[in-house]
């Protein structure tokens, strides 16, 4: 599943992977897993006119109990656009990964220069139902 959402509503799930910034920027999440598939978060904008104020959130997860790929997974964090003039040409951004109760936490930076950056984590077999 892909959603948007705030941080304090965040649904749980199996494999999660959510991205937080607070910046006037729009920035993308895609997580790749070991079968191939695709899920991503570019269907949403977050260049809302007003911009909000409080931190931006993409969240992308496997719902609980629906049996998410062991093995290696990448997710890919894209810097979009610049929402205004004013915005930041670059932002720090928060990645954490949980899986079945486990956090990681990654941090990174993107900008117009450098528009991608991609982290690396594992889901052992068994460790999810």
């Amino acid at each position: 599943m892909i959603e948007q959402v705030s941080v304090s509503t965040l649904p749980p799930g199996d494999v999660q992977v959510t991205l937080d910034w607070s910046a006037p920027v729009d920035l993308d999440l895609s997580v790749f897993d070991p079968n191939g598939g695709k899920r991503d978060i570019k269907i949403f904008s977050n260049c809302a006119n007003p911009f909000p104020t409080t931190t931006q959130v993409d969240n992308v997860f496997w719902p609980l109990n629906s049996s998410p790929p062991p093995g290696n997974y990448t997710a890919k964090v894209e810097f979009d656009e610049a929402c205004g003039e004013e915005a930041p040409t670059s932002v720090d951004f928060s990645l954490n990964v949980l899986i079945q109760g486990q956090l990681q936490t990654f941090t990174g930076t993107v900008s117009e220069e450098n528009p991608s950056v991609e982290f690396e984590f594992s889901v052992p077999s068994g460790s999810v139902r």
